[in-house]
């Protein structure tokens, strides 16, 4: 769907003025609503080609600054070791009743958007991941997915962290997504999926084999990186030339059981998808680095 372009306001909280990123299909109608919570740096263009990507298929997605009592509106974190040492020291700082005003703030701001239906989910990513789980916990959020959610296992997140024993209050549906090799569960007595499964009945866990690709710019060197159209019917006899020339030959990632690609098909799918910060090196709790592939789940 062709969407509207890229919209913010600045609703209010009890700790202060909390700007949101909006996105929402161009076509008239009510859609269902999503709040995108970012990573530790806030609104980055991953982040908000998530959500023009979410706004594609027919939501109207609301992407709060989750810092906004402490930076100024419209601050994005740099992706390097001071953006990550900042996002990391306010995630901390930060009390779990100020996240759980800020989501209501949030809900309540998107149930109220002409183009929403009412009917409301919550979607995150690391530290999103885990204030998508506690939004989750309003009643009024009909479903919840967190990719790679942080610290719900340890109760370390902000002031007062209770999220783990709250598991329960939550009635939606629950989808989590962690990889199997994350830094941030790897080694803890006892995964946050098991924990999890004692205390809520909605939820789907899953477990992610994450297949290491290279660094960005290694990426760059073995596939290309164009920004060309993409042949779409490669088999059709006059893109049978510009196909072999984009395409000289298909390497596999360096996994077992992985899917060859095509190198063209992969350039165009590192340059027009959301790229959003994988696992970290040890040592830091994020770290920003290329998406991730599926692997086996």
């Amino acid at each position: 769907m062709i969407i509207r372009e890229h919209a913010f306001e600045d609703i209010a909280t009890p700790t202060g003025a909390m700007r949101v990123h909006l996105f929402a299909p161009a076509a008239a109608g009510r859609y269902p609503g999503i709040v995108l919570y970012s990573e530790i740096y806030q609104i980055t263009e991953p982040v908000r080609r998530m959500a023009a990507f979410l706004a594609g298929q027919g939501f109207v997605v609301s992407a709060p600054e989750v810092y906004h009592e402490y930076e100024a509106p419209g601050t994005v974190l740099h992706y390097d070791a001071p953006g990550t040492d900042r996002g990391n020291a306010l995630k901390f700082e930060k009390t779990v009743a100020a996240y759980d005003s800020d989501a209501r703030a949030a809900l309540d701001h998107l149930a109220a958007h002409p183009a929403c239906t009412g009917r409301l989910g919550a979607m995150g990513i690391c530290l999103g991941g885990h204030l998508a789980f506690r939004a989750a916990i309003n009643p009024d959020v009909a479903a919840c997915a967190c990719f790679y959610a942080t610290d719900i296992h340890t109760g370390t997140l902000g002031h007062g962290d209770d999220s783990l024993a709250r598991a329960g209050d939550i009635r939606g549906e629950l989808l989590c997504v962690w990889g199997r090799q994350d830094p941030h569960i790897v080694g803890a007595e006892q995964h946050p999926a098991a924990q999890l499964r004692r205390r809520t009945d909605h939820m789907l866990a899953v477990i992610q084999y994450q297949q290491q690709l290279p660094p960005g710019h290694r990426v760059r060197q073995r596939v290309g990186w164009r920004h060309g159209r993409q042949v779409t019917d490669p088999e059709r006899r006059r893109h049978r030339g510009t196909y072999l020339r984009r395409v000289p030959h298909r390497p596999q990632l360096r996994q077992p059981h992985s899917v060859g690609e095509p190198a063209g098909h992969l350039s165009c799918y590192l340059a027009s998808q959301p790229r959003l910060p994988g696992a970290a090196r040890p040592g830091h709790r994020h770290q920003p680095v290329l998406t991730q592939m599926a692997g086996d789940l």
